[in-house]
């Protein structure tokens, strides 16, 4: 057993299957940290949600650091099941097949929600979110809807987003946001399905599946891809990939089996390392934007795990968890929560990790 320590939480008022923070400091109008939420296994109140990242005014042991506030909120048709920010507009992916995409406005005043839940206070908000676009994607033959399962926005475009998404029909499809009806679609481009999907490069988009394989597609080469996976564990399914932010053809996936597997997609002939910080499905993987060597995780099995790829530079890495092959693992829990958690992602000028889950509630931890 790895030796686990408390995560701080507070009340999100649905099952989260994604958290995601702004990625442009300032592009709303003021100083604020903002992050989004999006729900998911709740019937028709599926909802989009922005946060504002509050410290909190008196820091006291054993208290969250931060007091996060509920600043614009939206319905969400089927639940969310990938998100992204690229400055103030939000891109999100459905279970019903639809990709879209919301512009985040900040209000001049205060404004009435028309949701209406009684389990959520009432509150004004000061942020609306208006969407600008919502196209259905992926579909199986006989027309019935299949999950958008992963989007991804071509490096250096931001100016005019270029996106791939991918879905649980084994379609990858790319296209530009001002360009609602030009699509390019590579039909059966996995076969049993797609679980997620990365950009590293302008040129290279590359997928998991659950097959197990990787696909690295090369716009620049024939429409075939390049498939490699783990040979000692060829049916073991990916759920989740990351891109090394230093060093792009590095990548790490997380598997169904609660592994954590490095790869270098110039050599396609096995992984470079590979851990088990959990016990089952890991869900999500996001690299330390500024110490590539730490990567977060977080899992089917209620907790979020820190994995230091380099052993070696363990100076400031406290309390270390489990050594295997050079390889640290620290896993963080909520004391009153053995649900799954979905979701996570980092803010590096806070220092913050944020997690959410089917506990309904927003995890917190600072790491340096």
């Amino acid at each position: 057993m790895h030796e686990q320590e408390s995560l701080y939480a507070q009340h999100a008022y649905g099952k989260i299957s994604k958290v995601r923070f702004s990625t442009s400091p300032g592009t709303f109008g003021d100083r604020n940290t903002l992050f989004a939420t999006g729900t998911w296994d709740e019937q028709n109140n599926n909802t989009l949600k922005i946060w504002s990242l509050e410290e909190a005014s008196i820091s006291l042991e054993n208290s969250a650091p931060f007091n996060n506030k509920i600043v614009a909120k939206t319905n969400h048709k089927g639940d969310v099941t990938a998100m992204q920010f690229i400055g103030d507009i939000l891109f999100t992916s459905s279970s019903g097949g639809d990709f879209n995409a919301f512009k985040c406005i900040q209000s001049e005043r205060e404004v009435e929600t028309d949701l209406d839940f009684a389990i959520e206070p009432q509150i004004r908000y000061n942020y609306t979110l208006e969407t600008i676009m919502t196209h259905q994607l992926h579909s199986f033959s006989e027309g019935r809807s299949a999950s958008a399962t992963g989007i991804a926005i071509r490096p250096n475009s931001e100016n005019d987003p270029e996106i791939v998404s991918v879905g649980e029909d084994g379609r990858l499809i790319l296209f530009k946001l001002d360009e609602h009806n030009q699509f390019q679609i590579v039909d059966a481009a996995d076969t049993s399905g797609f679980k997620a999907v990365a950009w590293p490069s302008s040129d290279q988009i590359i997928t998991i599946g659950i097959s197990g394989q990787l696909r690295l597609f090369d716009r620049r080469g024939p429409r075939k891809p390049m498939v490699f996976y783990d040979p000692d564990r060829p049916r073991d399914s990916l759920n989740c990939l990351a891109v090394n932010p230093s060093q792009v053809s590095q990548i790490a996936t997380g598997s169904s089996e609660g592994l954590v597997t490095t790869w270098d997609i110039r050599n396609c002939s096995g992984p470079l390392k590979q851990v088990h910080p959990h016990e089952t499905h890991v869900y999500e993987l996001i690299f330390h934007p500024y110490r590539p060597a730490f990567l977060f995780s977080c899992s089917e099995d209620g907790t979020i795990g820190v994995i230091n790829l380099n052993a070696s530079s363990i100076e400031g890495f406290r309390d270390y968890g489990m050594a295997r092959e050079n390889v640290m693992i620290h896993k963080y829990n909520y004391d009153y929560n053995d649900l799954a958690i979905n979701s996570i992602d980092y803010h590096p000028l806070s220092k913050l990790l944020i997690g959410g889950g089917d506990g309904q509630n927003l995890f917190s931890m600072k790491f340096d």
